[in-house]
């Protein structure tokens, strides 16, 4: 399997220096943000959709919201929670503050996050390292990363300098990322995982995880990544 193309050397920089320009930055923004905080929280928040004032319609509501419920719990007694998950998010369509069917869609959501647990060792000395699972699409993970491993930096520059490259604002050099390898190498889009992140997956794929380093050789030591979710093991 062909490795995917990370940024050139180029493309990492010291830490130190990287950090005081993502700090200017956000200390000069600071107060802009703040400024506009409450509203963007306003504009974001989800908007209730009233309900229909229409009796007989009304009527309809109740009906589908009290099949639909009845049919989840038969799903959630057979244990096929995916399907249990769907129904309550189809009656969540229909009246988003259903409170009833969006506690037991965070119970599913939650559920399915638990469901399986594998521990892979990631080495910083390495390229990409296949972690033996097949995530699903829109199913829930969370990966968290424990340990220390050090990484090593050596470039070569001459007296221009080196320039801060635009990835540094996502990827922090020594970070852990991940990546679900498309057909094209050349479509691979890693992500950052970093110490601890929740996920659904925008489509199934095997996940792979490596240290961001576009030459990891020099690097040592490793992380213990703990992969919790639904998902398929297929080593």
């Amino acid at each position: 399997m062909s490795r995917p193309l990370l940024p050139s050397p180029l493309f990492v920089t010291l830490l130190g220096f990287a950090a005081s320009i993502v700090l200017v930055q956000s200390l000069a923004g600071q107060d802009r943000a703040k400024g506009g905080k409450n509203k963007r929280a306003e504009a974001q928040a989800p908007k209730v959709r009233p309900l229909p004032n229409d009796e007989r319609l009304m009527a309809l509501h109740r009906d589908f919201v009290k099949r639909a419920e009845g049919l989840a719990k038969e799903y959630e007694n057979d244990k096929d929670w995916g399907k249990a998950r769907s129904v309550y998010e189809e009656i969540l369509k229909l009246v988003p503050q259903y409170k009833s069917a969006a506690d037991r869609l965070a119970a599913m959501i939650d559920r399915e996050r638990q469901a399986q647990s594998v521990v892979v060792n990631i080495r910083a000395n390495d390229g990409w390292q296949d972690t033996g699972v097949d995530l699903i699409a829109d199913k829930p993970v969370s990966i968290v990363a424990g340990g220390t491993w050090v990484f090593h930096l050596e470039i070569e520059t001459n007296a221009d300098g080196l320039s801060i490259p635009k990835e540094l604002r996502d990827f922090n050099p020594g970070c852990l990322i991940g990546m679900i390898p498309e057909e094209n190498p050349e479509d691979n889009k890693p992500f950052v995982i970093g110490p601890a992140k929740q996920f659904q997956a925008e489509r199934s794929g095997r996940l792979f995880l490596r240290m961001y380093d576009t030459d990891p050789r020099d690097n040592s030591g490793s992380l213990k990544v703990e992969i919790r979710g639904t998902f398929k093991e297929g080593r």
